[in-house]
């Protein structure tokens, strides 16, 4: 008997495979035309953009090999091998940046692909969430939402120690250290203005998914908004013991929402309405009136308004990128109407920022939306022209878009340093910023220039 062991049969479907698979032959030149074509379409499609960069003039599309290694020998200094990788991401997510900015194939390719894929999946893009369907009875169509707002709605506590500390591990080599806790900024901005014998209002401006969260997802009937990272409420604790007063417009929205059935945003847009904004100045302004006084002028001023109708798109459509389909294919997001208060001085004129006025106000886009004509929504109807206008008396502003956690102050020291005047007479510095910033803001240390009657300010 021999001592070979036969081979157990092959089941039916590996023998079927080996039959329609297993025996596939390529020939070596069809191999070597297949390998060239990948090779072809992906070095050629790198080759094609660095091309375009040089004849625009712009950036190159790949940093110097020295300048990289700096970087990353950078990186091992500061942090060892795990310094070495947030250098690599850091690289990796500017060079996708570029890309993003000055791509031929981006420009040409993606705008289209990004059509189809809203239209027909309702997707958008790392920005931009698509919301659900309007339910029944509802009006218009899809609503759009900021990413990094819903990420300040359902991650975690932002001032959770976990999350503080990864996002300071988390910083670029070679830059600042990052100040992800904002208590620590807003109690020295708070010190330094009540050096100054002026009272500082924090305003947290809540966005769009904390007060419509049932037109991103379903559930009609099951949302109690103003719904708010779990934080939140520390924050505001913490921060009034320490001498900062927390005036939060958030219940004024949800509650509007709720009696009125009015939406409180704009449905493309990152911002509030010309009605939600109006909201929230009345009833800042009669938070303001009792720490102001009595009017010192004999007459309040002589504001008026007039109604507006201005078109917008809205900066969320924009963050799609679907300008190039524009008059080709059909318009997802076609822009939408609404009514602006325009506030009028005596003189028929914008109500402008005075510096004379008591009250500062220090805010980023949600101050601007309606104030800055390049924002797509009007002129003259802004958070400042509707608080002077409750207010009845002249409001001083100054406002930077997209820079809540620390822009607005480092702006006010710049100011305080050519004009050190600029705080005389003022009572209270009202500090608006988007509530995404205690998530993501970066709460560095202003220091404001010392007074000129004295005082470390």
């Amino acid at each position: 008997m021999s001592g070979t062991v036969a081979a157990p049969p092959r089941p039916a479907r590996e023998e079927q495979a080996l039959r329609e698979v297993g025996r596939t032959e390529v020939s070596r030149p069809v191999a070597v035309a297949l390998a060239a074509l990948t090779l072809a379409s992906a070095f050629g499609v790198l080759a094609a953009e660095q091309a375009g960069f040089a004849r625009t003039g712009g950036a190159e599309l790949w940093p110097a090999r020295a300048e990289l290694g700096a970087r990353v020998a950078q990186g091992f200094e500061e942090g060892g091998l795990p310094g070495v990788n947030r250098a690599l991401l850091a690289e990796i997510a500017a060079f996708e940046g570029r890309l993003e900015e000055g791509s031929l194939l981006v420009e040409r390719v993606v705008p289209w692909a990004q059509w189809a894929e809203t239209a027909f999946l309702a997707d958008g893009n790392r920005r931009v969430y698509v919301g659900r369907r309007p339910l029944d009875g509802e009006e218009g169509g899809r609503w759009l939402f900021y990413r990094p707002d819903v990420t300040y709605l359902t991650g975690r506590p932002f001032l959770d120690a976990r999350v503080l500390e990864a996002r300071r591990a988390g910083a670029e080599p070679g830059r600042e250290p990052l100040r992800p806790d904002p208590r620590p900024a807003v109690a020295a901005f708070a010190r330094q203005l009540g050096e100054r014998g002026i009272a500082l209002v924090v305003v947290p401006t809540p966005v769009k998914p904390m007060i419509h969260p049932e037109r991103l997802a379903g559930g009609r009937g099951s949302w109690e908004p103003p719904l708010q990272n779990r934080s939140f409420a520390r924050l505001v604790r913490d921060l009034e013991a320490s001498g900062a007063a927390v005036f939060d417009p958030a219940p004024i929205l949800a509650r509007a929402a709720r009696e009125t059935g009015e939406p409180q945003y704009l449905a493309h847009d990152t911002h509030w309405t010309p009605k939600g904004m109006d909201r929230v100045a009345r009833s800042l302004a009669g938070r303001l009136a009792g720490a102001l006084g009595p009017e010192p002028s004999p007459e309040p001023a002589s504001y008026s308004r007039q109604p507006v109708r201005v078109r917008g798109t809205g900066d969320l459509t924009r963050m799609l990128q679907l300008e190039a389909t524009a008059g080709v294919l059909p318009e997802l997001f076609p822009p939408r109407q609404v009514t602006v208060q325009q506030v009028l001085d005596p003189f028929g004129g914008f109500v402008r920022p005075s510096r004379e006025a008591e009250v500062l106000l220090l805010g980023d886009s949600f101050t601007n939306v309606f104030s800055q004509p390049d924002l797509g929504w009007g002129q003259g109807a802004g958070l400042a022209e509707q608080l002077a206008y409750h207010l009845g008396r002249p409001v001083d502003r100054i406002a930077v878009n997209a820079g809540g956690s620390h822009t607005t102050r480092e702006r006010l020291a710049q100011v305080l340093g050519s004009d050190p005047g600029r705080l005389d007479g003022k009572r209270v510095v009202v500090y608006q910023f988007a509530v995404r910033e205690l998530s993501e803001g970066d709460w560095k240390l202003v220091d404001l220039p010392a007074s000129p009657g004295g005082g470390d300010g």
